[in-house]
């Protein structure tokens, strides 16, 4: 057994190559349980842990490739080693597309490239372990760095308290998720409600938070709980503090002083019951100092500070978070048990991540989207079309942006045209981006294809090759190029 209690499932069905292999594990200090045939090595599966399967590609049963799928339906977390023939090529290719995380040449000669491997099917296997042993954890906060661990402990410390916490850290570095663990953490029974400050202008951000009591807009019909008055006994998020207009600072600083507010057009003031947690990317010292944000209100939010520091700083994280995204988008997607190939691991530890855990995600949706095997190699990986520094190319879209003429209607009435006016825009930017390929449009919005799909014929938006087929009046089987672009 390895340091961790899990012995080496060795599958060959040469009884003289398996003592060989048996003898040459037992002298590195591995334990190993031998198996003949895939029905043997599928019981020893089915009756103890396994962390490594080391398996000849070529068994009397089944071949090995199938092996590993029965193995992973035993244990979905199990790493597959294929031993193959010398100068062997689809074989490996169709191990690597079951699940295997790596193959080795029989006859073993370099023995130390092969404990190589072996080492580090049983790093990844771990990995898979500690991953699924974090996630039922309240706290949402996953890394192993000191960094991490830092926050964490900070995150515990404060939670249960009602001071007001200022969370700050670069795009993308996962300030919402902190928020949510503080909420989860405190034992709130409230909700955890968000407002995004940059998203909305400054009548509508005023509105959303007080609420609004009927008849103060033209047209408006009964009165609309706020923000805080949803976050009762909960959390309000506040994300993004730094774009707040400067005009509705002094009102929310004055909810933080005396611990209660009005709605808009209302007379009576209700308690404020929410903790507020807000969050900025922005230094908010520099914009005190240029007279964009009050520094009185950033005393009253900064009450307890966490800073969340970027993935570039805690690269021993990496691993954990990417065996838990490729996880979650498999599972999202109906896919069976999908990992990532040591070289795969080795290429996202050396990425600098401009665009921090975001961008990670996003690299991990892609990848697990677009690669039809079991096991995401480095080839899998593509970083270019999410990195910080690319330039989108902006679709414009006359109006799309205007808000003026929503002011006459009631809050409902003026989120929904809102909300409606930015997700057409923002679909189509991302199509343009994607030069009207729908798989990589939805890929760069973080959605699966079919939900992206759903939204475009729910805002009646049509990809470049479908409407040119549209208007040429031919179909994809008439024309070879038509439609290739929403593939």
């Amino acid at each position: 057994m390895d340091a961790n209690g899990t012995p080496i499932l060795l599958v060959e069905d040469d009884p003289d190559q398996r003592r060989g292999l048996t003898m040459l594990l037992a002298r590195r200090g591995l334990a190993v349980v031998e198996a003949g045939s895939g029905e043997e090595a599928t019981r020893v599966a089915m009756e103890q842990p396994v962390g490594v399967a080391i398996i000849d590609l070529h068994l009397p049963d089944m071949p090995g490739y199938a092996l590993i799928q029965r193995l992973h339906e035993v244990q979905p977390a199990i790493q597959c080693v294929i031993l193959t023939g010398v100068g062997t090529t689809q074989g490996p290719d169709e191990a690597r597309l079951a699940g295997a995380s790596d193959y080795f040449e029989k006859p073993i000669l370099d023995h130390s490239r092969f404990f190589q491997v072996v080492r580090r099917a049983q790093e990844v296997f771990h990995l898979r372990r500690t991953v699924e042993l974090l996630e039922p954890q309240s706290s949402r906060l996953i890394g192993r760095s000191p960094l991490m661990l830092e926050l964490g402990r900070m995150v515990d410390r404060i939670a249960a308290t009602s001071a007001s916490v200022l969370i700050t850290g670069e795009s993308g570095v996962g300030k919402e998720v902190v928020a949510e663990a503080l909420h989860e953490q405190s034992r709130r029974r409230g909700e955890f409600v968000r407002i995004n400050c940059a998203a909305l202008p400054e009548s509508l951000i005023e509105a959303e938070l007080f609420g609004v009591e009927e008849g103060t807009f033209t047209g408006q019909k009964g009165r609309r709980e706020g923000l805080l008055a949803q976050a009762d006994g909960g959390t309000l998020f506040l994300d993004e503090i730094g774009e707040m207009p400067l005009g509705l600072q002094p009102k929310l600083l004055r909810v933080l002083q005396s611990g209660a507010y009005q709605s808009v057009g209302g007379r009576r003031e209700r308690e404020l019951s929410a903790r507020v947690v807000a969050a900025t990317n922005v230094d908010l010292h520099d914009a005190i100092r240029g007279r964009r944000f009050r520094e009185d209100l950033y005393f009253r939010l900064a009450v307890l500070e966490l800073y969340v520091p970027p993935l570039r700083d805690r690269a021993e994280d990496i691993p954990l978070l990417a065996a838990h995204f490729v996880r979650k988008f498999a599972a999202s997607d109906g896919r069976e048990a999908v990992s990532l190939s040591p070289e795969a691991l080795d290429k996202l530890v050396a990425h600098s991540w401009p665009g921090n855990v975001r961008e990670l995600s996003n690299t991990l949706l892609r990848a697990v989207i677009l690669e039809p095997g079991r096991v995401l190699g480095p080839g899998s990986l593509q970083f270019g079309s999410t990195s910080a520094g690319r330039v989108a190319r902006p679709v414009p879209v006359p109006g799309e942006t205007a808000f003026s003429d929503l002011l006459g209607l009631s809050l409902s009435e003026a989120k929904k045209e809102a909300l409606a006016r930015f997700s057409r825009a923002y679909l189509k930017n991302r199509l343009a981006e994607a030069d009207g390929n729908v798989t990589r449009a939805a890929t760069l919005a973080g959605m699966l294809r079919p939900n992206f799909k759903r939204e475009m014929r729910r805002f009646g938006i049509e990809a470049e090759g479908q409407a040119a087929a549209a208007g040429s009046g031919n179909s994809s089987s008439g024309n070879p190029a038509a439609g290739l672009a929403t593939r």
